[in-house]
Order: structure tokens, then C-alpha cells, then sequence
């Protein structure tokens, strides 16, 4: 009963933080936004605001107070300095009148631009887990809890990483640390001394922003990303899938089209094929280019260098196909479905146009090349060793360090082409039950002494057979059983490149291709 007697404690961020997340847990709040993380919701907040103060631009946060930089001084050079100014509304919804203590003595045209805080952008530069949604209904509900208790009159500092939020007697003042006057060349004034224990440090997730953003952190966020969005396809599961190999077996078809002089079209995101020869002396061979869709552009806030985009009109150009799911599953990949390379696609494309809006330094690697978007500008680099093999003299930007494999078409068994067909040669005719092949020889070799053994022919073909004669000469014999013989290994290895279910029909195929 004399609890109220004592001194309450300092109001800190954990201690905000801890009413919210009781405030936004609670079974009267909506269901979706109880996957909030509050203390991500904070981070990004405050990132936010140190990005902006990074780059001398204000921010206003709705219903709290407007942070920048107004001018400080014009002589003997012009110096600007931080600058707070408390919402007008801030505790109007509680009943509270709070004061705002830091004094501002500028005019509004002193002041730098101030853009309002952006839920989207905080989401998604600012932010891993959190949506447009989170954002909102956090930031609202911490400036309402922080209403609350700053109306009460209790002792509030909340660490920034610009400064500190003081608040004491329902007075409310912004203390800025130190560094932000010392490097416009300005005296700390007192008001600051408050905030002498902060030195800041450009916070972590703008730091990392400027990391090279690989293919291995794509596969990981577009799996984050999966458990989060429900892909609305009823009766169809595709929570298992392997995105790696769905980028694999997109990366093996593109570069088929490619080594078949073949243009390709990847919905939503680019399209990468040949601009044909012009003459003899301009542009003598097929020159590959690479071009980011429009749309792509357009949703992530990028753009691609005119001097990577093709000279030619588009009725010029070599023809090109668009990406055909069902095929790049059936063909390309090891037994994923249709429903998985199209989910799987989806998700990558959209969380790698998600890096790129939040200024990461994306790198992307294919076989034939390399994608590379810094500074919301978008590159591509074709390799070395796959022009080489595609007999295509120098052009602009290529890369040394990617491997290229001539035989970029893995096979649903996971080996090269050319291992598959040799394995596939060797197998083919015990599968059919027939005798080895022999190797190719010349024309002029010695025959085989022992007789070739054929399978049973039908009535209907013995009796042709009969009323034809019967006979044929030895060489006609020999020529034709060993014409049929390489026949029938290249057939059969045909088969065996495709699915396993193919497998099930060689042997109900095998009498009528050889009658």
C-alpha cells in the first residue's frame, strides 16, 4: 500500500518494449499481428532514423516528433546542426499536455528536406521479418504506450542511436550525441552533455547493407519468406522445396538456349539472348546482351546501364522463349514439380528484388554469367570460358573466375551429359536383353564370326520374309545388322536421358522397333 511513496525507476527501452509486446499479445488485438516482433519494429525505427541523419535528411515519425538538421551558421562556412521538434498531437489522444523543452531557433526554410517515415521502406530496407503491417501497428502502439507514461510525469530516456529521448515532468527534450556537432565544426551545447556516454556507430543493419548479398543468403531468406506467405495454391503442397535446385535447373536451361544460339525470357525478371551478326566487318558473329525486365525495374526501384541493353530493335533480335515451367521440371531438374519451380521461382525473384530495394550489393552467379546490382544500378558480365565455347569474340564485361562446363544440361541423375550418355551406352542393351554392341570400325573389317542373335519376328513378317526369298547376301546382312546396331544404342540412350517412368516402356517398345 506505500508502493506509490516510492521513487519510480527510470522508464529505459526494455521496459517500453515489454509493454508493448503485453499490449500487442493480448487476445482483444488482432490475430495477424501477433506474429510481431516489437524489438525488430524498434530496430527498424531507429535505423531508419540514423539512415536519414546519415545522409543530412530529416524524418518525421507521425504523432511523436520531427528529427533533421537546420542551419547552425554561414560564416566562415555554413554548418548545419541537429534539429528536434515534438508533434503537436503527441498525448492529445491521452489527455496530456506535454511540453517540447529543446528550443528552436531557425526559420522553416533553414531547415533541410524532411521526408515522412515510410512503413514499407522500414519494412523492407530496415527490417528481415516485419511487414508494412507490423510496422504500423507497432509504431503506433509504442507512441501511444510512451504517451501514456511521459503524461504520468514519470522519468523517461530512451536510447537512440542519434541520441537520447529525455523526458522528465511531462518536459520533453532530445540530447544528440556529440559526434553530430564536432564534425560540422560546432560548439556542444549543453543540452548535449546529457548524451556524452553515446558514440555513434552507423547501426548494424545499414552496416550490413553494403555486404555482399551471395546466392546462399537468396536461398535462406526466399526460405524465411515461404514460412511466412501461404502460396494459396488449396490441395497442393510445396513446402519442401529445394530452392537450390530450382535455381540450378533455371540456370541449365537458359544455358542451353544460349549455346543453341536460342534467346530466353524469365517472367518478371530478364530476358539474356543474341543480337545477330550485321556484316562482315561490324559485328561479324552473334553478340550475347542481357536485358532486366521493365516490370522488375519498376516494383524494386532499379535501372540497367543503356550501354548493356541491345542495339537493335526488337523485331532484330534473335527469337526467344519464354521460361516454360513444366519443362524446366520435367527436363532440367532432379523429380521437382511444376508447382515447385514456379513457387520456387516466385519466391526467389521477388526476395531478390527485395535486396535490391534495400541497397544491398547483390551478386548473383549463373553458368553463362554473372548478375550484379549496387547502388540500385544493375550489371551483368558474361563468363569468359562460356563465350569461349560459344565461339563468340570479346565484348564489353566478362568474368574470369565462373566455371563453365560445355555440358551445362546436369540430367535428372545429377551427372554431366556426357557421362549419363556414356554410362547409357553401356547399359542400353542389357535393358533390351540384346547382345553388347561392338565399337565402331571401319567398313573394310572382318566381319564377326559369330552370328547375330535377333529377336523372334511376328507370322506376318516371317511370311514376307519367305515370299521375298528368304535370303540376302552376307554383306547386306552385316551392314544392315550393324547400321541397326548403332541404331539401337542411340534410341535407347534417347530413352534413358528422360524420366523413369520412360524406363517402363522400353521393353513393351522393343518388339515393334524391331520389327
Amino acid at each position: 500500500q506505500f508502493k506509490h511513496l516510492l521513487p519510480a525507476a527510470m522508464y529505459e527501452v526494455k521496459h517500453l518494449l515489454e509493454d508493448v509486446d503485453r499490449l500487442i499479445h493480448s487476445p482483444s488485438r488482432h490475430k495477424d499481428s501477433r506474429h510481431m516482433v516489437v524489438k525488430e519494429v524498434w530496430t527498424a525505427i531507429d535505423n531508419y532514423i540514423a539512415s536519414c541523419i546519415e545522409k543530412q535528411r530529416g524524418v518525421e515519425i507521425p504523432r511523436l516528433f520531427k528529427i533533421g538538421w537546420q542551419l547552425a551558421q554561414v560564416e566562415p562556412k555554413v554548418a548545419y546542426e541537429p534539429y528536434f521538434l515534438l508533434a503537436p498531437l503527441f498525448g492529445h489522444n491521452k489527455g496530456v499536455e506535454v511540453v517540447n523543452k529543446t528550443p528552436v531557433n531557425t526559420q522553416s526554410r533553414h531547415i533541410l528536406p524532411i521526408e515522412p517515415f515510410n512503413c514499407s521502406k522500414a519494412a523492407l530496407q530496415f527490417s528481415k521479418t516485419q511487414t508494412k503491417k507490423h510496422m504500423f501497428c507497432g509504431l503506433k502502439t509504442i507512441v501511444d504506450q510512451l504517451a501514456e507514461v511521459i503524461g504520468q510525469g514519470r522519468e523517461v530516456c530512451l536510447d537512440f542511436a542519434v541520441g537520447k529521448l529525455i523526458a522528465k515532468d511531462k518536459s520533453v527534450h532530445f540530447a544528440f550525441a556529440p559526434q553530430f556537432y564536432e564534425s560540422q565544426g560546432i560548439r556542444v551545447p549543453p543540452e548535449a552533455s546529457a548524451a556524452k556516454d553515446v558514440e555513434y556507430r552507423r547501426p548494424a543493419l545499414v552496416n550490413s547493407a553494403f555486404g555482399l548479398y551471395t546466392i546462399e543468403q537468396l536461398f535462406a531468406d526466399a526460405k524465411r519468406l515461404q514460412s511466412q506467405q501461404n502460396t494459396g495454391i488449396l490441395g497442393k503442397d510445396t513446402s519442401d522445396i529445394d530452392f537450390a535446385e530450382v535455381w540450378a535447373s533455371i540456370n541449365r536451361y537458359c544455358t542451353e538456349c544460349l549455346m543453341e544460339k536460342r534467346g530466353i525470357s524469365l517472367p518478371n525478371f530478364f530476358r539474356v539472348s543474341w543480337e545477330p551478326p550485321k556484316g562482315k566487318y561490324v559485328n561479324p558473329s552473334h553478340q550475347p546482351y542481357f536485358a532486366i525486365s521493365d516490370v522488375f525495374c519498376h516494383s524494386n526501384g532499379v535501372h540497367q546501364l543503356k550501354a548493356g541493353k541491345p542495339s537493335l530493335r526488337d523485331s532484330e533480335l534473335v527469337h526467344h522463349e519464354e521460361l516454360i515451367f513444366s519443362k524446366a521440371a520435367l527436363k532440367y531438374s532432379k523429380n521437382l514439380k511444376k508447382d515447385h519451380v514456379l513457387t520456387g521461382y516466385r519466391l526467389l525473384t521477388q526476395q531478390a528484388g527485395r535486396a535490391m530495394t534495400q541497397n544491398r550489393h547483390v551478386v548473383l552467379e549463373f553458368t553463362f554469367g554473372r548478375l550484379e546490382c549496387q547502388n540500385f544500378t544493375v550489371t551483368f558480365s558474361f563468363s569468359q570460358q562460356f563465350l569461349d565455347a560459344a565461339d563468340v569474340p570479346a565484348v564489353g564485361r566478362r568474368v574470369d573466375d565462373i566455371k563453365y562446363s560445355t555440358s551445362p544440361k546436369q540430367g535428372w541423375e545429377g551427372k554431366r551429359s556426357g557421362e549419363a550418355e556414356k554410362d547409357l551406352q553401356d547399359l542400353a542393351p542389357q535393358a533390351l536383353g540384346l547382345a553388347t554392341p561392338r565399337a565402331t570400325t571401319p567398313r573394310a573389317a572382318t566381319p564377326r564370326a559369330t552370328p547375330r542373335k535377333s529377336a523372334p519376328l511376328s507370322a506376318a513378317a516371317a511370311g514376307s520374309l519367305q515370299r521375298s526369298g528368304g535370303t540376302a547376301s552376307s554383306k547386306t546382312s552385316a551392314s544392315v545388322s550393324g547400321r541397326l546396331d548403332e541404331l539401337l544404342a542411340v534410341t535407347s540412350s534417347t530413352l534413358q536421358k528422360r524420366k523413369p517412368w520412360v524406363d517402363q516402356s522400353i521393353t513393351s517398345q522393343e518388339d515393334a522397333f524391331l520389327r
